[in-house]
């Protein structure tokens, strides 16, 4: 609380406060005497905005009573409070470095640029900046500018584009060597597709993921579905650990040119090593296959290696398989049966 002090005599009328920075009740000293026509003081009591007591010698504005309309004119789209260091009186304060007044509320100005958002969302969106469908943000040195893929193909054909479709899923174990994933695997009547994986420590794995490119149109018949394998390194056989519900529309139900999970019947407990992800698809009739994105390298124990996958060549295993004749996953195999492909998918576990 503050203290006014104000000199007054006799033929004074009326008394103005022109503090114009009071906020809270002030105390009024009055020096003088206030006297009406008859010579008595100002009685004491509430005056509206002023409570006088102490026979008329202490003056209080009440409190609440100095309204905005009562402050000095303020510049316009400031705010009022104190931008120095230190305490005193209050002071206009500007607003600037991407706010703005809507009404009276204060919010973020539009963005512009690489990344736009407009005024008060946070909804960001990456600038087209002429970019295609089909078409990436590369940088050229100076700014992003649109160019198309490797692969020549949208969707997951784009490597960043599979790289963005992890964000937000805790994957496991991940297989997809750098692109261009040009070609097009078509799965087969009866064959187990096998791909290698590396589970780098001991996890809960829930199911598998792959990456679709066309969904078949068929008549689905005996299993339809993904599994997870062990594999014996001395032995050379794959143990079926995981697998997912028998579904005869399981290649005709994907997002094409995205990643698909699909989960297994029991989620599974892995410890770090070596395993494969196996893909089968059966039909009675077939209008269209099932294709995954894929690309071409080389065969058998002599492929190409990636991904950290501890693969010798003399173990017989390639890090893509093919098992043909197979009604459903079976429960053993070895990789001496098994034959190489050389179009491997790319597939994760979560």
């Amino acid at each position: 609380m503050s203290d006014v002090n104000i000199a007054v005599t006799h033929s004074d009328v009326g008394i103005t406060v022109t503090r114009e920075d009071v906020l809270y009740p002030v105390t009024l000293n009055v020096v003088g005497t206030v006297a009406g026509d008859g010579g008595s003081g100002v009685a004491d009591g509430n005056k509206g905005d002023i409570t006088v007591s102490g026979s008329g010698a202490t003056w209080r504005v009440n409190s609440r009573a100095i309204t905005a309309a009562k402050f000095a004119e303020i510049g316009a789209s400031k705010l009022i409070g104190r931008h120095t260091g230190t305490a005193g009186d209050f002071q206009e304060i500007g607003i600037d470095g991407g706010l703005e007044f809507q009404g009276g509320n204060l919010r973020r100005s539009a963005l512009t640029g690489d990344v736009t958002a407009s005024a008060g969302s946070n909804t960001l969106t990456l600038a087209q900046k002429g970019a295609t469908t089909g078409q990436v943000q590369t940088w050229d040195g100076s700014e992003w500018s649109p160019a198309t893929p490797s692969g020549g193909a949208s969707g997951i054909d784009s490597t960043l584009e599979i790289a963005k479709a992890f964000s937000g899923i805790n994957y496991k174990a991940v297989y997809f060597p750098q692109g261009p994933y040009g070609t097009a695997l078509s799965m087969v009547d009866g064959q187990v597709f096998f791909q290698a994986v590396w589970v780098p420590e001991n996890c809960t794995v829930t199911g598998v993921s792959f990456a679709a490119r066309t969904n078949g149109n068929y008549t689905g018949d005996n299993y339809n579905g993904a599994g997870l394998y062990t594999w014996d390194a001395t032995t050379q056989t794959l143990t079926l650990v995981a697998s997912t519900t028998n579904a005869a529309d399981f290649w005709s139900t994907l997002s094409t040119n995205q990643w698909n999970q699909k989960a297994f019947s029991s989620p599974y407990s892995a410890t770090a090593g070596l395993y494969f992800i196996a893909l089968l698809y059966n039909n009675s009739a077939q209008t269209t296959a099932p294709q995954l994105p894929s690309f071409t390298w080389g065969t058998g124990s002599n492929s190409i290696l990636s991904a950290g996958i501890p693969l010798l060549n003399t173990f017989r295993a390639g890090v893509n398989m093919i098992a043909t004749g197979q009604t459903a996953l079976p429960s053993t195999t070895n990789t001496n049966t098994a034959f190489a492909n050389s179009s491997p998918f790319i597939a994760a576990l979560y």
